[in-house]
């Protein structure tokens, strides 16, 4: 992808990627299928039909023009769907991850897909918030350096996914969360072998057994 200077619906500048359609299209599919169409053009309707990645808004950009048409080619789009809450709204986003953007921002990369009244925006969209409403994990997109995991990003993401499992009754997920726990072992096996990695990953396993079976 690469970065540009994208413009909100008042004109104001900020920098981000733009995201095609086509890549994000079995996240809206799955909007559809949970009936948040009207979340979904509420969305559409602020961003000119459009979807994007902020990297930095309008406050701070400025600092990092000299970013602006740089092609980031680890930019991965994770397999699930995130939401968080306040009293006023709902918003609806697919957690992005890209150790190259990482480098200048600490901010929770996303891609907003809809929102029912208005965006949320006093929350983090964040990985860990994948939990309520999950797609898949796409095993596929695993096949990264073991010894480059970000270990508690995947153990916080094995654990949200652990609890819903109590709520799950799909086998084809439930052996793929298995097969992950497998991944993430060995990664902490062989690279990353603290004492309360090896902790949290028995508690996964036992967790698993009590609600995955």
């Amino acid at each position: 992808m690469k970065i540009e200077i994208l413009k909100d619906s008042i004109g104001g500048e900020y920098i981000g990627f733009n995201v095609d359609k086509s890549i994000i299209q079995k996240h809206l599919d799955k909007m559809v299928e949970l009936g948040l169409t009207t979340e979904i053009e509420n969305q559409q309707k602020r961003d000119s039909n459009k979807y994007h990645i902020t990297l930095f808004n309008f406050k701070n950009y400025k600092e990092y023009l000299h970013l602006v048409g740089m092609d980031v080619n680890d930019v991965v789009i994770l397999d699930g769907i995130g939401s968080i809450s306040d009293n006023k709204s709902t918003t609806y986003f697919i957690p992005v991850e890209s150790n190259t953007i990482k480098e200048y921002t600490d901010k929770d990369l996303h891609i907003t897909i809809g929102f029912s009244i208005k965006d949320v925006f006093n929350q983090r969209k964040k990985r860990n918030k994948m939990e309520n409403i999950d797609i898949d994990i796409d095993i596929t997109t695993m096949g990264f350096n073991q010894l480059n995991m970000d270990i508690e990003v995947e153990l916080l993401d094995l654990e949200s996914r652990i609890e819903n499992l109590k709520l799950c009754t799909s086998n084809e997920i439930k052996t793929r969360i298995e097969h992950k726990i497998h991944i993430v072992k060995n990664a902490i096996n062989q690279f990353h072998n603290t004492e309360s990695n090896q902790n949290r990953i028995k508690q996964i396993e036992t967790n698993y057994k009590k609600y995955g079976k």
